[in-house]
């Protein structure tokens, strides 16, 4: 089977009660509680930005959200996760008022209904009563092509549940500790993004005993882009490659990061994809997240597909 790294199809859930989450924000240095309006600002964000993935000829399924909305279900790629071989991967979080975004329906009906494939479902639920946790492709960046998975420790990202996830996929891991003005990054992909061809990444926030192997295994087979701190915090790391119906490669970012990005870095990623540049800034600081946490890649078999 023939493993590309970037999906041609992504899910994103339309908030119904988006807002400032308190029990994520303990850990997230880069939530803000300043807007107000939150709810309608970020549903004109998220319908401009899916709007634009289409117009780039991106396949995007837009799903309701939960009759019990949640403030953070913009987010699904840290709840969920699916393969090539048709597997499923549901995620232990760390916020008790996250775990009740999961919802099966995803995979009962909408993913099915579109002619998605579902082999088989792991959840890893159980390691929340454990007090472990593993948030997704939050907690994980990986690199499907060369099996091989990325994550930096944080109160989110515990290595037991790391392992099973390796073990499961037949992947190794590299785990790491990544450190912002003291304190752990919550989320690997903070910090770097794996596309076919480049890698992102903020090597001055990787730990020194790690930063070298972390640089070897990157860049045996990828171009690297190294962001700085100050672009990190402007979210540059939080980007995604898709592929288009055309099977062009998008390098899919925020308007924040975008414009944080020095010209010879954009020319890097021209290099390789298309900028699409998506304006969701009150997304980004109430919920600490940006527009590659809005996107849940869909790898899963199909024969047809039906959009």
């Amino acid at each position: 089977m023939v493993i590309n790294q970037s999906a041609d199809v992504v899910l994103m859930i339309r908030p119904a009660a988006f807002g400032f989450n308190p029990e994520t924000a303990q850990t997230n240095a880069f939530q803000q509680n300043l807007e107000s309006d939150i709810q309608q600002k970020a549903i004109v964000e998220f319908d401009t930005a899916v709007d634009l993935l289409l117009s780039n000829g991106l396949h995007v399924i837009v799903a309701d959200d939960s009759e019990n909305p949640l403030p953070d279900s913009v987010f699904p790629n840290n709840w969920f996760s699916t393969h090539h071989d048709g597997t499923v991967i549901i995620y232990p979080m760390q916020s008790a008022l996250r775990r009740k975004e999961k919802r099966m329906d995803i995979f009962g009906k909408v993913l099915p209904d579109v002619g998605f494939r579902i082999n088989r479902i792991l959840d890893l639920s159980y390691f929340e009563k454990e007090n472990m946790y593993l948030e997704g492709t939050g907690s994980m960046v990986m690199d499907h092509q060369k099996k091989m998975i990325y994550a930096c420790r944080s109160s989110r990202t515990h290595e037991v549940p790391l392992k099973k996830v390796s073990g499961f996929l037949g992947y190794n891991y590299l785990l790491f500790d990544a450190l912002l003005d003291g304190k752990a990054i919550y989320h690997t992909n903070v910090i770097m993004a794996i596309g076919n061809g480049l890698a992102v990444i903020c090597t001055e926030l990787v730990d020194m005993k790690s930063r070298k192997e972390v640089m070897k295994r990157l860049s045996s087979t990828h171009e690297l882009l190294i962001l700085s701190i100050e672009q990190v915090k402007n979210m540059a790391g939080n980007m995604l490659t898709a592929l288009n119906q055309k099977k062009e490669q998008l390098c899919i970012l925020s308007q924040t990061a975008y414009e944080s990005l020095l010209r010879e870095q954009i020319r890097l990623i021209e290099k390789y994809a298309q900028p699409v540049v998506c304006r969701i800034p009150t997304i980004e600081k109430t919920g600490g997240g940006s527009i590659r946490c809005m996107m849940a890649e869909v790898f899963l078999p199909h024969i047809s597909l039906r959009f």
